[in-house]
């Protein structure tokens, strides 16, 4: 209820969840080694985690049903640093260590690169996508009384993403100063 509440609504469907072998949901899905789950219509995900390790089953459960929950509020328009970077918020993780492993690395990709899945990436450009949109996110979240259903719904009926968040004063130079910080 904490993710519907947060973003301003709640699905009005069932979300299916599909559990696999490992190998299946590799074979299934042709996810990157570095997935633990993925959405797409469905939250699929490895069963296997829910017996060895619950916590972090749980994570990854979370992340994948707030991927479902926007998807339900805002089929379409979403960019996947914003997806991936509430994902994140919503499982727990916290902006300050994305921010020291950004600022220790020194490498950053433009939001701009980060609209579209983040399935083709290698392992190090993945966590860097990750790093940033979680701290785009949490920077967003600093604003009080942000309405996130207002935003969707604007990204929603709007192509012009870098535009949209610009119309609610938020510029991506602004959130992307943050990686550095």
């Amino acid at each position: 209820f904490e993710i519907g509440r947060a973003l301003g609504g709640h699905p009005a469907d069932a979300v299916v969840v599909m559990l696999y072998t490992e190998q299946q949901f590799r074979d299934i899905t042709q996810a990157p080694e570095w997935a633990g789950g993925v959405y797409d219509g469905r939250i699929r995900i490895p069963g296997a985690g829910a017996a060895q390790s619950p916590q972090l089953f749980e994570r990854v459960l979370v992340h994948e049903l707030t991927h479902a929950m926007i998807a339900k509020l805002a089929p379409r328009g979403i960019p996947a640093w914003l997806h991936e970077g509430l994902a994140q918020h919503f499982e727990g993780d916290g902006a300050d260590e994305a921010r020291r492993r950004l600022k220790a690395i020194g490498q950053t990709i433009p939001l701009r690169s980060l609209q579209r899945s983040f399935a083709g990436l290698g392992a190090a450009e993945a966590q860097v996508a990750y790093d940033e949109s979680l701290v785009a996110v949490d920077t967003i979240l600093q604003r009080p009384g942000f309405n996130w259903a207002r935003l969707f719904r604007a990204l929603s009926e709007n192509t012009r993403t870098e535009s949209t968040f610009a119309s609610f004063g938020i510029g991506y130079s602004d959130l992307e100063a943050e990686f550095a910080r």
